[in-house]
């Protein structure tokens, strides 16, 4: 065997034997990517959580907020003691609040079933905290769980709660709602055909004690098991939407000076609250044009629903105008208008309650530069007037008097 033979058959076993070897090798290949489905069933933003037939959505906001405020009068600044009444007061408030929303649903015999969850974070002057803002199932017309009571969600929120007026004197114009107080566990069911809804229910508010010793001296259903009820009508039209909402405070003490809520004066117990609105559209005339009107009352009673909405010792009734019309397309002009009467000469928890007032005035813009960003300003200016109590005294808490103007400028960004 010559030199060429023996170095071709080398060659030949060392090409079989690295083949072989080649051929043991296990070559992983990356599977095909599943990308995530777009759920056009429920509006924009849905997609499939992947593996399943649920939709779901992520929403919310960021924003940033500047807020200053004059008062004028015998504003009391300690509302824990009676003393602290000063004449003059200039208070800022520079604060941040974000949101998140999680909605998921999907189709099932018993229709949509729906889960929605929020939560909200916020900070003015003080220490940011997050707090579980809304945990709600809701299938067949039926609704359980955490979420905005129904007399707050079912008539919008703005410029309604006159309590504001000291903490948050913008009244609400740029504002999203309102926040601790008008949060409840509720199970309620909706009968909705043609533009028609009626709703039943019932719910264990997380309400507050009132002004001035009044109000609910419990939370509701918190220690005794009472619970809220409450009906509401809604139609809605092409043009707009009528609503009318009814809710039985359980714990509502009489104006007349039986005190339902510490049990003097024995067998009272609860009352009524009403309240009616109107949202019409005015794109034929105005673009992004709209217009709302709202009155609340609740008689003889002293009910939460109302109590907790004003600075007022004994607040009966209140009512607000508020409108927004687009200037062009980046620039949206709101105004609103909201008044608070108290109760004429009623008494509460065995003090005369007087006659008194207070109403808000303001007006705004929202620019919109780009897409899911907007810088809001606004001036607000109101009153507060009660005639009974000069602040003195533990009793005649919050009953002072006085007027306020300020200013509010906001960054928000949408998601």
């Amino acid at each position: 065997m010559n030199l060429k033979s023996i170095l071709l058959g080398s060659t030949i076993s060392v090409s079989l034997v690295t083949g072989a070897r080649a051929a043991d090798v296990i070559v992983f290949e990356p599977e095909p990517a599943t990308y995530v489905r777009i759920c056009d069933a429920y509006g924009q933003g849905f997609f499939y959580i992947p593996g399943t037939e649920t939709c779901m959505q992520f929403s919310g906001f960021v924003r940033s907020s500047y807020e200053k405020v004059h008062i004028d009068g015998a504003y009391d600044t300690d509302t824990a003691n009676a003393g602290g009444v000063v004449n003059d007061v200039n208070a800022t408030f520079w604060g941040q609040r974000a949101r998140l929303n999680i909605d998921t649903r999907n189709e099932t015999a018993l229709g949509t079933l729906r889960a929605q969850y929020r939560l909200e974070a916020g900070d003015s002057n003080t220490d940011a905290d997050v707090d579980m803002d809304r945990a709600l199932i809701s299938i067949a017309g039926f609704r359980f769980g955490f979420t905005d009571n129904y007399w707050t969600s079912n008539h919008n929120y703005t410029g309604t709660d006159f309590a504001g007026i000291g903490a948050n004197f913008s009244g609400g114009l740029l504002d999203e709602g309102w926040y601790g107080f008008d949060d409840a566990t509720i199970i309620d069911y909706t009968f909705a055909t043609n533009g028609l809804a009626i709703t039943v229910g019932a719910e264990d508010p997380r309400i507050s004690v009132g002004q001035g010793g009044g109000g609910n001296a419990t939370n509701n259903g918190g220690t005794d098991g009472r619970v809220n009820f409450y009906a509401g009508v809604n139609y809605s039209h092409g043009s707009g939407t009528l609503a009318f909402t009814a809710v039985h405070d359980s714990l509502a003490p009489d104006n007349s000076g039986t005190d339902a809520a510490s049990g003097a004066g024995g067998a009272d117990f609860g009352g009524w609250a009403y309240k009616a609105s109107a949202d019409l559209k005015l794109d034929e005339w105005l673009s992004g044009g709209s217009l709302h009107f709202m009155y609340m009352w609740d008689g003889e009673y002293n009910t939460d629903y109302l109590h907790n909405y004003s600075v007022l010792n004994d607040m009966q009734s209140a009512y607000q105008v508020s409108g927004q019309f687009k200037l062009n397309d980046q620039l949206l002009l709101m105004t609103q208008y909201s008044h608070a009467q108290g109760d004429d000469g009623g008494t509460l928890n065995g003090v005369a309650g007087g006659e008194g007032d207070a109403w808000i005035g303001s007006v705004g813009l929202s620019w919109f530069p780009v897409e899911l960003f907007s810088v809001s300003a606004s001036y607000f200016f109101g009153e507060v007037d009660n005639t009974a109590g000069d602040g003195t005294s533990t009793a005649d808490l919050p009953r002072t008097s006085y007027d306020f103007d300020g200013f509010f400028v906001g960054v928000r960004r949408d998601f």
